[in-house]
């Protein structure tokens, strides 16, 4: 809806990763409104009349739904965050999934992509409904996942990374100390993945995934992804006093892991998907803590 300061959040609405409903609610803008915008939003003045629920209230809740791992789906969702006035560093949007044929800044609708990807039509006759917006989202980005970067984009083509090294006589493996519980069948095609435990770094695969005799062995280390997850609630001395210790762990099981390597193998190593503000920011604290010590 309208006020004298622009747009104001009127609904929210959250589901969980089946289309299920987590939370739903009207809200009550500060300022008077002066415009409705019924035919899109599907909101009137009888509709927010009884509406006691605030924006710090919306806040509160979702602050306690979502954490900070939580992965936020939607559509042009900087408008929806802007609303909220909340920042959220994990998110997928599916105008970023979906580029519009004539490049940015031009989007594709919602409405258009469930037309024509999930092939129905969202009903817009009252305006939008946001549940229905969320499971559209959500549903088209698990189907993109699913199928592939190439899905809904009309140009160029994409691969999965197995396949074509498979063509090649070159085998594909993934050793990641993270078991994925619902692994993309798209994206993991012609991949052996072996779950590993943290300081299980045994070099030798199963005597079954020996072959093909040329290799491409992806290890991925989270030791360091743990480490900035609790150096994050950590004071700045006592998080990196643990950091040496942290990167001679990682030092051994990448050592340990090379040691079984063949002449005709190509190893990746990756260190998770780390948030490193919170370790920057620890850091210069502590360099800063340093320098007033100094001139002290």
């Amino acid at each position: 809806v309208m006020t004298a300061s622009g747009s104001a959040l009127a609904r929210v609405s959250l589901v969980d990763s089946s289309g299920a409903m987590l939370y739903d609610s009207y809200v009550k803008p500060a300022e008077t409104v002066t415009d409705y915008l019924t035919q899109f939003s599907g909101i009137s003045e009888s509709t927010l009349a009884e509406v006691k629920v605030t924006l710090p209230d919306v806040q509160a809740k979702l602050l306690e739904l979502l954490g900070e791992d939580s992965i936020l789906v939607g559509h042009s969702l900087e408008n929806d965050l802007a609303a909220l006035k909340l920042l959220h560093t994990r998110v997928i949007d599916t105008v970023l999934l979906f580029p519009h044929p004539r490049g940015w800044p031009h989007r594709q609708g919602l409405a258009g992509l469930c037309n024509s990807l999930l092939k129905r039509r969202m009903d817009r006759c009252n305006g939008h409904d946001s549940v229905a917006d969320a499971r559209v989202a959500l549903e088209l980005a698990r189907l993109k996942f699913e199928k592939g970067p190439s899905f809904g984009v009309t140009t160029g083509e994409s691969a999965p990374l197995g396949r074509l090294l498979r063509a090649s006589g070159v085998g594909l493996f993934l050793e990641d100390e993270l078991a994925c519980p619902t692994p993309s069948p798209w994206h993991e095609e012609e991949c052996e993945r072996r779950p590993v435990s943290a300081g299980d770094s045994s070099a030798e695969l199963p005597s079954s995934e020996l072959k093909p005799n040329r290799r491409v062995r992806v290890a991925v280390l989270r030791g360091f992804e743990d480490f900035c997850k609790q150096a994050a609630v950590m004071s700045a001395g006592s998080a990196l006093d643990g950091l040496p210790a942290c990167l001679a762990r990682l030092d051994k099981e990448v050592a340990d892991l090379a040691a079984g390597l063949t002449p005709e193998d190509l190893f990746v190593v990756l260190n998770g998907a780390g948030d490193l503000h919170a370790f920057r920011r620890i850091t210069a604290e502590k360099e800063s803590s340093s320098r007033d010590r100094e001139l002290g």
